[in-house]
This record gives structure tokens, sequence and C-alpha cells, in this order.
């Protein structure tokens, strides 16, 4: 259930259409942001979407100024974290509030504004698998808070590419960056939540699973752990889900079926509470799987297929492949050769559209497993297309590569990655 507003809260809405009323339009727009950020605070989140766009509305008949700029780049960024929970990182309506934020930043943009709305614009990108894209914008907000020397910018970046570079594959680089964000980062100090998420949180489960790739179990359980933790401890809801759906992510790479089910269930009824499509979605994934592994006759399949549409639906592509991943080896324990092979041909396309590679590898495992002999089809189809001369196009002679291989590493103890020292 949720809770009542506070009198603040309460007094600007009553403000807010007293001044409208009186025909004071900047004044009730200043309630109006007022109102609507007090209600994002307690993630009311609804509420916080319909008073932003309230003022929003009363902005759009005030002439083109630079305080009208100014105003309107502070009510959008004050929108996307609300529209984020209720829509999803990567849903249109997100991607047009960030869109228009940039392009107010060119009217009315100081450099703190313009790191905020490129921060925010990643994330989009993020969300959606474009990470190529999503690498240049985390690039640009290093370059911002670096010529600022502001901690707390640098803390955000960090996160920012620590997160794209291990989706990349590559993981040290990647690692390091996560690793910056966990020792710097202070939640005590920054109880605002600028972007959603506590960044400790993020980092510390992002972190997790690339330490589970990288042959690093028991420091991926500890990771994981804090993360859990700290989002608990913080009291807010956002980071909490997030951390019970990785932590879910996280057992299932353990194949800890009981303790991945938890989590995810954990993670939808958060979700459900508070009205977090994009984590619930998530979690639905992970419960379809543990479903599927405890009964061992497709059950799961259709679950699976209709959480990963549903999660999809929100405009999100990350971890897509992964997902996908998860239904082929279903069809493939239910026989089901053909299915399972075109739900890996779907991930691989978005893996090579994207360049999410993390869980490539894995792609060529699985399809090795459901038809063992597609492997050896595919590598007589390189060979003929390079003419004859025996070389692949990519992978290893078994068709495939573990991803330490790919990012440069050949055995997981030729390099102890920078959190698992800790």
């Amino acid at each position: 259930m949720k809770n009542f507003p506070p009198l603040k809260e309460a007094h600007a809405e009553i403000l807010a259409r007293h001044w409208a009323e009186a025909g004071e339009a900047e004044r009730s727009i200043a309630e109006w942001s007022k109102a609507g950020q007090k209600a994002a605070e307690r993630s009311a989140n609804a509420e916080a979407i319909s008073h932003l766009a309230k003022g929003l509305e009363l902005l759009n008949n005030l002439p083109e100024t630079p305080n009208r700029f100014q105003q309107e780049l502070a009510l959008q960024l004050a929108l996307g974290t609300p529209l984020i929970a209720i829509k999803g990182f990567g849903s249109p309506e997100v991607g047009k509030v960030y869109a228009r934020a940039r392009e107010l930043c060119q009217h009315a943009g100081e450099a703190p504004q313009l790191f905020r709305v490129l921060r925010w614009l990643w994330v989009f990108y993020s969300a959606r698998a474009e990470h190529a894209v999503a690498r240049e914008l985390a690039e640009q907000c290093l370059r911002l808070a670096e010529a600022a020397g502001d901690p707390d910018l640098l803390v955000e970046a960090h996160h920012a590419r620590g997160v794209t570079m291990t989706a990349l594959a590559e993981l040290a680089p990647g690692l390091e960056d996560l690793d910056y964000v966990i020792v710097h980062h202070d939640p005590a100090k920054h109880p605002e939540f600028l972007y959603g998420q506590d960044p400790k949180v993020v980092c510390l489960s992002q972190a997790a699973w690339t330490l589970w790739v990288y042959a690093h179990p028991d420091q991926a359980v500890k990771r994981n752990d804090e993360a859990i933790a700290l989002a608990r401890q913080l009291s807010h809801p956002y980071s909490l889900a997030a951390a019970l759906s990785f932590g879910a992510i996280v057992h299932q790479l353990r194949n800890d079926v009981p303790q991945s089910e938890q989590l995810a269930l954990g993670a939808i009824k958060l979700s459900t509470e508070q009205e977090f499509p994009y984590w619930i979605f998530w979690g639905q994934v992970l419960s379809a799987w543990a479903a599927s592994q405890r009964e061992h006759s497709g059950a799961g399949i259709g679950r699976t297929r209709d959480a990963v549409a549903a999660f999809r639906a929100t405009g999100a592509e990350v971890m897509v492949p992964y997902f996908l991943g998860l239904l082929a080896e279903a069809h493939g324990k239910a026989g089901q050769v053909q299915a399972g092979m075109n739900v890996l041909a779907e991930a691989q396309a978005i893996v090579d559209r994207g360049r999410e590679r993390w869980w490539e590898s894995e792609l060529y495992r699985l399809k090795r497993g459901i038809d063992p002999h597609a492997v050896r089809r595919q590598r007589h189809i390189r060979r003929t297309l390079q003419g004859g001369g025996g070389m692949l196009l990519s992978g290893t002679e078994s068709g495939f590569a573990p991803v330490r291989q790919v990012t440069g590493t050949a055995r997981g103890d030729e390099f102890e990655p920078p959190l698992a020292r800790t």
C-alpha cells in the first residue's frame, strides 16, 4: 500500500493548483516541481509523473527564454527517474525525455546538467543494448568529470563505463571501473539517488556476475551478498529490486535453483508492490528457469518466453542474449532441437547487433549441446566462405571460445581481477 503524501508535498500540490487558477504560471510550475520531486523521493512514481507533467504543460505556454529553458530542463530531469521506474530504462518515453533534455542543454546547459543528461542517455542506450553508443556516452561523462575534478561525477562516470565494459566482455577494465565506485562511493553521504539507484549497490551486483564469469565464484557470492545487504540497509526499493534481480542471476550461474528462485520471487514481489515492470519481468525469467529445472517437462518454456517478451516490450535488449540462452536450454532439455537453435540464432543476432559479448561463448556451448552437428556445419560453411583455406572467421578450433580467451586471458589463474583481491 502506498503511503499518503506528506504534508509538505500535499501543501505544494494545493499551492500549485491555486497559483494556476490565479494565472501565476511560474509559481504554479515551481510548486508542481516540488510536489513531483517529493513524490519521487518516496517512490510514489505515478504521482511524481503526474505532478511533473502538469508543470511541463504549464511551461509550454510560456515564451522561450533562457529561464524557461532552465525550468524545463529541471523538470525533464526530474521526470526521467520516476518514468524509468514505471516504464523501464529503455522505453521510448524515457528516450524522448533525455533527448529533449540534451537539446535543452544547448540553450541552458551548464556542465553538471550536461553530465546528468549524458549519464541518463547512457542508461537509455545501455538498456537497449546499444553498447557502442553507451560506451561513447560513458567516455564523454568521464571527460566531463575529470575536467570538473568532481569526485561525485567521477563515481557516476566510472559506474557507467564499468557496466558497459563488462557487457562488452572487456572484463578487466570493467572490473577496475566497478572497483573504483565500490571504493569511492559512500551512500551515507549521498541519500538523494540522483540516478534512480545507489551506484555502489549496482556496481557490487555487476561485479558479482562478472567475477563468476572470471571463475571467481566465492568472490561473486560475496559481492552479491554485499549488494543485497547494502540495498536493504538503504531502504531504497529500486536499488533493492536491482540487487535481488542480479542476485538471482548469480545463483542461476551457480546452478543453485532454490536460492535463485528465492531472490527472483523476492524481486517480483517487491517490484509488483512498487510498480517496477523492468524488474518484474527480469525476475519472472529467472523464476521460470527455476521451474523448468524442477519440472524437467518443458513446462517452464512458455513462462520463460512470455517473460522475455514482456521484458523486451519495455524497450530493453540488455541481458536478452543471456535470457534467450536460458530459454534455448529449456527447449534443448525438452528435446525441441529446432526451437532451441532458432532461439540461439536470435540471441546471436542481438549479440552481433549490440556487441553484448559477455555471454557469447555460452551461446556457442549451448548450440553444441543442443545440436552437436551444428558447430561442424557452421565450421564447414565458414571454411567454404574463406575459399577452403581451413581458417575460421571467428572462434577456436572447437567452434567457440571461453570468455576469458575472448578477453585476452586464456586461463582463469593468469589474471586476478581487482575485486578478488579485496
